[in-house]
């Protein structure tokens, strides 16, 4: 064994001495004459046929490298080597950044002792990639081109990089310069890690729905829509000076054979390849597409070789590709490992095969010194000539020239993570997802009817998935998680608990793109979602291969259908906001469905101007200073300030923080789980309901004219006594807290004796007497409000005292809106700004629309109810009045709250409806006696000297909210169109714990807010 060994080592050095002595003794090429090309050449359009590329498709793309006519580096670097080394410039091995060391000697090896021309990155991850990048780069007499295969960005090969949308997503866009973005992102990042060719685009025409190979990776079945996309990917990554590769010649799109296993078979004529497969690819050398890859197929039609692959095929590579079409730009085989070529071929022998073909690049050569063996035997037989190989080399150092080898440097390792996944990747993404989602069904049934009781059903995902977790930013819904395969009894459960329901939500969720596993969709799954087709109340959202609906019975029954493609964070973030209308459909099906749904079909939907979740970056904020917000939060749970929060921060409309922290209670030894704050967590708003409720509704009143801030209390209200000074107050004062009314008063205690409330006035049983609820388990008699304005005349009344912020003032201010509108203060503005706006948490007496367990609790009442308050309004005075009130008694989420907030700094329009007057707004937001009192009509403003005040020194004097004594605080900013919510149940379980402010827990996150700003 060792002698023959030894033997071999004998004959390949004696061929490598003779290839370096026999150069002239070989036949050189002839010489041609060529032809200048043009960098911008226009191809004339054939306007017969319909949907033709577009004009501005239409042109030779300026980083065209075959352009070039001057090479001086690659023309002097090719001078210099050996044909030895020339024939090792052919040669691009697979690298691994995530395997050991003794891979990493074997890299070694090849790339000084045989001069290989490449590498291909595969798995790892970018720092690992770039050390060893550095270290073959110094290595490497030649400076090695290196590659990926890239199509969906880096993301397809390592880790901790931006991941795009594969190319069936890329394929729904009606907007192809989002493609040519990517390619120009996707080529940055692919030079800012050392590389300087991406295996993409994908040209295939995936036109057989079994396809195991490309399906998702082709832009669609229909070959114009291929062709348009493929070219803009291609400008994209060229234009950066980054060499595309079309793959995979001549068309792997109909096949239901998976080339990494077997030799499939293409048995269409020429002339269907003609106008089919080859289309894309005719296009692509037109608009300079610099390099192509030759698939694994076998093609009777173009050559009649048993078992033999069209990358091994010179009719297909040279006659074909090369002087057929007339492609000028550099061949790559397709892996030569893959078994399409390897099951038949020995490795060395299929690369001589492929090199005879007319193939220039050797991909994934599995054993070079071999292969190098059978080459060179092949130039002593005469079956190829030194002058064919020193050609493909020039074409190859070209290339690299062209793509700045000439000027290689070392890649830079700090900060290359960051580089990689920088704001505008993550812009760019959920941009794509965006506006690839497809909406194919829609029974007038988007956006989304958020007064319906709803049920979100996951099929996939047994946990509550992001998609619903943003979905409840806008529609609340009672959530059921299934996991892939629901049994019998789980299905019959969803379907009989159906009509408790007006309308359903199903997220498909969890699949794959492989038709040989039915796309991960498993029988159990189909039934489910074709029983729900039969209620004629779902809607379906489907993060899926499209391919896969095709097995589900009675499509045409749901009331909505959204193609998402693919199942990721953004992509459930954006389709959320599109099936609430927060945000247009725009993407078209690039594939078919049976035949419900062709290639094309896609209905579009306006946006309805409501909040949406936003990249920081996209409305100008620091992403990485908003990390002090999660500090300072965390900060304030370790010192128990409270048990849980939400804190959610906009601009322009754009949601740019959104998280929920900690607990509705506290841990402890009686409540070891303590359920977690999410962002459907409804909290007691406690004062906010000042500005989100009373304020709204005289701000409403006054614009239509049925309220005068100049008139009296005593001229809206008759129940005053005559000569009492309220009556003679005006509803301005009252807004503005000038009133004289004391801070509050507390009612409750007119009710007691001996400590326990009295049976005159309350009782544990509902009746037609005790009708008003306090609590779940106490009711009080109506009458008992008359006591309650009783105790309030027989309060002090101090109109000199000035500015005294006062409870008092609103709950009279309730008495007023309901007076003038004949209306409860709570169907007033729900029908007037809530209903409008389609926010579905906000409003008053919670348990009528949200169970217990959604409700924050807040303080255990130990001196009025004696229980723990959860699902009624905290403050007494309120609960007294039957949990609806001017001053408290509102619950909601923060995203009702920021809605409300944004409506009010976006001149008062919200979903499409124009709610208040912008000189409304202007008028209530002011602070029409500062300095003396900082207060607006009703909103809370800053202190002129930035201390002592609701927010943090320097936020904009024309800035207002209100914050909760619950724990609540919410603030717009008109100057920046920025809004802050914070809501907490600080009072769980005792109001004396004021850790909150004592710590400016929310003034510290709003001033981290605006140092984010950009």
């Amino acid at each position: 064994m060792r002698l023959k060994s030894f033997t071999i080592l004998i004959f390949v050095a004696f061929l490598a001495v003779f290839s370096a002595f026999s150069t002239d003794l070989r036949r050189k090429p002839k010489k041609k004459k060529k032809k200048a090309v043009p960098t911008v050449v226009t191809t004339k359009r054939d306007t017969s046929v319909k949907n033709e590329v577009p004009d501005y498709l239409e042109y030779r793309v300026e980083s065209d490298p075959m352009a070039k006519k001057k090479y001086s580096w690659a023309d002097s670097v090719f001078k210099t080597l050996t044909p030895r080394e020339r024939l090792g410039q052919l040669f691009m091995v697979a690298a691994y950044s995530n395997k050991d060391e003794s891979h990493f000697k074997q890299i070694d090896s090849l790339v000084s002792a045989y001069g290989l021309g490449g590498l291909i990155f595969m798995q790892g991850g970018p720092v690992r990639q770039a050390h060893l990048t550095n270290r073959w780069q110094k290595m490497a007499r030649v400076p090695l081109m290196l590659a990926m295969d890239a199509e969906w960005g880096l993301a397809m090969r390592l880790d901790s990089v931006a991941k795009y949308p594969k190319q069936m997503t890329l394929g729904a866009l009606a907007n192809d310069s989002l493609i040519y973005a990517m390619g120009q992102q996707v080529a940055a990042q692919t030079k800012r890690l050392g590389m300087q060719v991406d295996f993409a685009p994908v040209a295939d025409v995936n036109n057989n729905p079994n396809n195991p190979v490309i399906n998702t990776r082709s832009f669609g079945e229909d070959k114009f829509r291929v062709t348009r996309k493929a070219i803009a990917y291609t400008r994209g990554l060229q234009d950066a000076r980054v060499l595309a590769t079309g793959k995979h010649f001549p068309g792997h799109g109909d096949t239901d054979t998976d080339s990494h296993h077997n030799l499939p078979t293409i048995a269409h004529p020429r002339e269907r390849l003609d106008t089919l497969e080859l289309y894309p690819f005719r296009k692509l050398f037109d608009a300079g597409l610099g390099s192509v890859m030759v698939a694994h197929l076998n093609i009777p039609a173009l050559d009649t070789t048993t078992n033999l692959a069209s990358t091994l095929s010179k009719k297909v590579v040279t006659q074909l590709l090369r002087e057929e079409l007339g492609f000028k730009g550099l061949v790559f085989t397709d892996a030569l490992n893959m078994k399409g070529v390897a099951s038949f071929y020995k490795p060395g022998q299929v690369d001589l095969l492929a090199l005879l073909a007319g193939n220039d690049m050797l991909l994934f050569s599995e054993d070079v010194p071999t292969a190098m063996m059978y080459i060179d035997s092949a130039v002593m037989r005469g079956e190829i000539d030194q002058a064919t190989i020193d050609e493909r080399c020039l074409r190859v150092l070209k290339t690299k020239e062209w793509v700045g080898l000439n000027k290689n440097k070392p890649v830079e390792t700090v900060g290359l993570v960051d580089d990689l996944n920088l704001p505008e990747t993550q812009i760019l993404n959920r941009q794509i997802r965006r506006e690839s989602i497809t909406l194919i069904k829609n029974n007038r049934a988007l956006p989304l009817a958020i007064q319906k009781k709803t049920l979100f059903v996951s099929l996939g995902e047994e946990k509550l998935p992001l998609f619903f977790d943003q979905l409840s930013t806008y529609a609340s819904g009672d959530f059921i998680g299934l996991g892939k395969a629901p049994s019998s009894y789980q299905q019959q459960r969803i379907i009989d608990t159906l009509r408790y329901y007006d309308q359903v939500v199903l997220a498909l969720l969890n699949t794959n793109i492989l038709a040989r596993k039915n796309f991960g969709f498993t029988d159990e799954g189909v039934q489910l979602a074709s029983k729900l087709a039969q209620t004629d109340k779902c809607h379906m959202v489907a993060f899926i291969n499209p391919y896969a609906l095709q097995r589900i019975d009675g499509l045409h029954r749901y009331q909505s259908i959204s193609v998402a493609y693919q199942d990721d964070p953004e992509t459930q973030i954006e389709a959320a906001a599109i099936l609430a209308g927060a945000l247009p459909a725009r993407g078209t099906l690039p594939v078919s469905i049976d035949n419900i749904f062709v290639d094309g079909a896609g209905l579009s939907t306006k946006a309805s101007e409501k909040i949406r979740s936003a990249v920081p970056e996209e409305v100008g904020i620091d992403s990485k200073k908003l990390m002090a917000i999660d500090q300072i939060v965390e900060e304030a749970l370790k010192a128990e300030a409270f048990p849980g929060c939400q804190v959610m921060a906009l601009k322009n409309g754009g949601i740019f923080y959104q998280k929920s922290f900690g607990y509705q209670q506290y841990k402890s030894k009686e409540n070891p789980n303590p359920t977690a704050v999410s962002q459907q967590t409804v909290y007691d708003l406690a004062s906010l309901t000042k500005v989100l409720s009373t304020t709204l509704a005289v701000m409403h009143l006054t614009q239509n004219g049925k309220l005068d801030l100049e008139k009296t209390l005593g001229q809206y209200l008759p129940s005053i006594p005559a000569k009492h000074p309220h009556a003679q107050v005006r509803l301005k004062d009252v807004l503005l807290h000038q009133a004289g009314f004391p801070a509050f008063i507390p009612f409750y205690k007119d009710y007691i004796g001996n400590d326990s409330l009295r049976s005159k006035w309350f009782s544990s049983i509902q009746s037609e007497e005790f009708s008003v609820q306090v609590t779940p388990t106490l009711y009080t008699k109506k009458t008992l409000k008359d006591g309650v304005f009783e105790s309030i005349w027989k309060a002090p009344h101090n109109p000199s005292q000035g500015y005294k912020y006062s409870d008092i003032s609103f709950i009279y201010l309730k008495e007023v809106v309901e007076a003038v509108s004949q209306t409860s203060l709570d169907s007033y503005v729900d029908q007037h700004f809530y209903q409008p706006m389609g926010l579905s948490t906000i409003g008053y007496k919670p348990l009528s629309k949200h169970a217990l367990g959604k409700i924050a609790p807040t303080e255990y009442d130990s001196d009025f109810r004696k229980q723990l308050v959860h699902g009624t309004v905290h403050d007494p005075g309120a609960a007294l009045l039957g949990g609806v009130s001017g001053h408290a008694g509102l619950f909601g989420h923060s995203a009702d709250v920021a809605a409300i907030m944004h409506m009010l700094v976006n001149q008062g329009k919200y979903n499409g409806v124009q709610l208040l007057k912008p000189e409304i707004i202007e008028l209530f937001t002011s602070a029409p006696n500062a300095p003396v009192n900082r207060r607006g009509l009703g909103f809370d403003k800053p202190t002129p000297s930035g201390s002592n005040g609701p927010t943090f020194d320097g936020i904009s004097v024309a800035s207002f909210g209100h914050s909760g004594f619950t724990g609540t605080f919410a603030w717009a900013d008109p100057t920046t169109k920025m809004v802050y919510v914070f809501l907490s149940n600080r009072v769980y379980p005792t109001a004396d714990n004021n850790k909150l402010v004592k710590m400016g827990v929310r003034s510290k996150i709003h001033e981290a807010i605006y140092k984010a700003l950009k």
